[in-house]
């Protein structure tokens, strides 16, 4: 799986290229995708944070009985 994947990510990688054939400029494109989806998860992320918060404020959760932070998820 491991190696169809970075074969994968080569050939995306050479076809966003363009003319230019540049591999710098893949590896650019890449680190800026990279860089895109780890903001993304880290703002859905603080979102799920902020979600629970604000449940617990609204609930008026006495403080020693909320969710520890490492325990977010989706998941009931």
């Amino acid at each position: 799986y491991r190696i169809w994947s970075a074969d994968w990510h080569i050939r995306t990688l050479r076809e966003l290229g363009g003319p230019h054939g540049s591999f710098d400029r893949e590896v650019g494109i890449e680190m800026a995708l990279d860089g895109a989806l780890n903001s993304m998860s880290s703002a859905f992320d603080a979102g799920i944070a902020l979600l629970v918060q604000a449940v617990e404020n609204a609930r008026d959760v006495d403080v020693d009985d909320r969710l520890p932070v490492f325990r977010y998820k989706w998941e009931r």
